[in-house]
């Protein structure tokens, strides 16, 4: 049986409100939530590994996403996973999370590895495991409005703007279901 999961309103460091969306099981076999612009996912009908995700698809693109920003939960915490199509993700010497107003976090080669942690050989993606920068990295996006995505070389993409509105939402609900998983 599908045990339904909300929250109440959770409220941004800026002050407005969020509504915290239900939980519904997806065709998929994911149970799922929407809030705002980010969705909380989890596989195997909520039992399985859960992750917060934003995807988005290039203007005029025929794709269901050409860019998603996602960050997973796991028994270790939380990891960070970038996806673009076109990014030359072999190649990359530099990638910078830009939260506007002179905050950037910028990242080196050995800060991140290609594909993703789940799957091998994942094109377009690369991974951010490493606490501290993870750590120091989710604080700014709960706390910010918009982040930038830059990397170099720079590739059909090169900037992915990624609105930030529900992610501390979507990270809670996440971690509200792992507890009540026992987690």
């Amino acid at each position: 049986m599908l045990r339904t999961v909300s929250l109440a309103l959770v409220v941004s460091l800026f002050g407005s409100a969020a509504v915290a969306g239900e939980w519904f099981l997806h065709p998929f076999g994911e149970l799922r939530a929407y809030h705002d612009d980010w969705l909380a996912v989890c596989d195997d009908d909520g039992r399985g590994a859960c992750r917060v995700v934003r995807a988005q698809a290039d203007s005029g693109s025929g794709a269901f996403f050409d860019a998603r920003l996602s960050l997973h939960r796991g028994d270790g915490g939380w990891w960070i996973e970038v996806m673009d199509r076109g990014m030359p993700e072999q190649a990359l010497t530099a990638l910078s999370f830009d939260f506007g107003a002179g905050r950037v976090v910028a990242l080196a080669p050995g800060d991140w590895f290609l594909g993703e942690l789940r799957y091998a050989n994942v094109a377009e993606t690369v991974t951010v495991t490493d606490p501290a920068i993870v750590e120091d990295l989710i604080a700014r996006l709960q706390a910010g409005r918009v982040v930038l995505l830059r990397y170099a070389p720079v590739g059909a993409g090169a900037v992915e703007a990624f609105p930030l509105r529900g992610i501390t939402a979507a990270m809670a609900a996440v971690e509200t279901l792992r507890e009540e998983r026992g987690q």
